[in-house]
């Protein structure tokens, strides 16, 4: 029974009170149960234990192992340490690489890295990015940052662009420069409301040609 505790003692008992359990207890010395249920009263000589069916006396010294029974809370506690700890390693292997690692989302279960012009949104490496920003320096001021594309390899609405564009943003400003700016092409022009829509909760500033079904997105930095 590894991963079980096995000395279930009175103080421990009573940490348990109102708890459920996974016990295995021998009854005679000759046979062992395994039963679910509550502990409702403790003492000095054992416990109740209140199953579906009935409540049983247990002495102390009969325990074989007790588990308790984890809630709801604490299992989506321990996928989260499980998910964050993935992560830590995940960038920690970017770092090694050379890599600027710029965050971790625990909840979107993704580590957020910069690659020399391209912000990726990765849950293991090396793997496929789910969501890439490609960016340059200004073509007319080194001090701007013009967005190339913006890629994503998974369905839409699951925020994975969002999360690449505030890191984006948060690096454009910790470098200092002084504007992000961009294109929108006719190949994006399907789409082009639900880009106007994305690009301007984040305060960029979008002019549409509607004639010629191209535009431009602008987003000043300032302190």
């Amino acid at each position: 029974m590894s991963g079980y505790s096995r000395d279930l003692t009175f103080a421990k008992a009573q940490e348990l009170l109102n708890q459920s359990i996974y016990l295995q207890y021998a009854r005679f010395r000759l046979f062992t149960h395994t039963v679910k249920g509550q502990i409702t009263r403790v003492i000095p000589r054992g416990f109740i234990l209140n199953t579906d069916e009935r409540e049983i006396f247990i002495p102390f010294q009969s325990v074989r192992w007790y588990h308790p029974i984890k809630s709801q809370e604490d299992i989506l506690q321990d996928k989260r340490r499980m998910v964050m700890r993935k992560l830590e390693e995940t960038s920690e292997k970017l770092k090694s690489h050379g890599y600027q690692v710029l965050g971790i989302d625990v909840e979107r279960e993704v580590v957020i890295y910069d690659d020399h012009g391209s912000i990726h949104l990765v849950r293991r490496y090396p793997s496929q990015a789910l969501c890439t920003i490609h960016y340059s320096n200004g073509d007319l001021d080194p001090n701007e940052i013009y967005i190339q594309d913006i890629w994503s390899n998974t369905h839409e609405n699951e925020g994975y662009g969002s999360l690449a564009m505030n890191h984006l943003i948060s690096l454009a400003r910790a470098r200092k420069y002084k504007r992000i700016y961009g294109k929108i092409v006719q190949t994006d022009w399907e789409h082009v409301e639900r880009l106007k829509h994305f690009y301007e909760k984040f305060g960029f500033e979008v002019e549409l040609n509607l004639e010629k079904k191209k535009g431009k997105i602008s987003l000043l930095l300032t302190e």
